[in-house]
């Protein structure tokens, strides 16, 4: 129920929803998730929109944030589908229609492995900050990276290079931590870290889950 997992995050302003998956309706296939709702969901679709739909192609560890924060959710646990219909339902688009920035070149892929290159972020991330247990220094590493993004991107835009942008990421994409952290900005991964411990649940070992826990708290007054 979307009230006890608003009782372990300690967030507000989701909502459970329910679909199927025919149109029969038959309780068999019936899929129920959590997504935001209210001023979240408001707040969501002016960011994904400037952050996502105004670009011509986007850094893949960027979407990979926005799939995994659509809701609130353990991430072994819900379906390709189910993304599908939340990112639908903020964006009023396909999933598999998103332009994505890869260390290879700019492409569309299914949402199955959208999906499935989101939760191995997620996943990596996860193992990224238990394995130093200094959190601030993950926001730190994210704030370097976005300001060189930034102004490479600012340098870059003066030879009139529509691609520039593209060619910048892919660049950085290659670099250490760069798959992490490219076009994310430390302020986008705050909130994450109060549902990270929830949201990866029995995928992380015990002494980790109790670490997610305690910076769960230490972030709980993050917007």
């Amino acid at each position: 129920p979307w009230e006890m997992r608003n009782t372990i995050t300690g967030l507000d302003q989701f909502q459970h929803w329910e679909t199927y998956n025919n149109p029969r309706k038959s309780p068999q296939t019936r899929v129920e998730y959590v997504a935001r709702a209210g001023s979240s969901l408001s707040m969501m679709q002016r960011r994904i929109k400037k952050r996502l739909l105004d670009t011509a192609a986007v850094p893949a560890p960027l979407l990979s944030y926005y799939l995994v924060t659509l809701g609130c959710y353990p991430v072994d646990l819900i379906s390709v589908s189910e993304v599908e219909d939340m990112f639908y339902f903020v964006t009023g688009k396909q999933l598999r229609s998103m332009r994505v920035i890869t260390e290879r070149g700019v492409g569309q892929s299914s949402a199955f492995l959208l999906w499935r290159e989101a939760k191995d972020w997620v996943t990596r991330l996860t193992q990224y900050i238990t394995r130093t247990r200094r959190a601030q220094d993950v926001l730190d590493t994210a704030d370097r990276m976005f300001a060189q993004y930034v102004e490479q991107c600012h340098a870059a835009s003066s030879s009139n290079d529509p691609d520039s942008d593209v060619w910048i990421a892919q660049k950085m994409l290659a670099e250490v931590n760069g798959p992490l952290f490219v076009g994310i900005r430390s302020s986008e991964l705050k909130p994450l870290y109060k549902y990270l411990g929830y949201m990866m649940g029995n995928t992380v070992a015990r002494s980790d889950r109790k670490y997610l826990k305690e910076l769960a708290a230490s972030f709980i007054e993050v917007i």
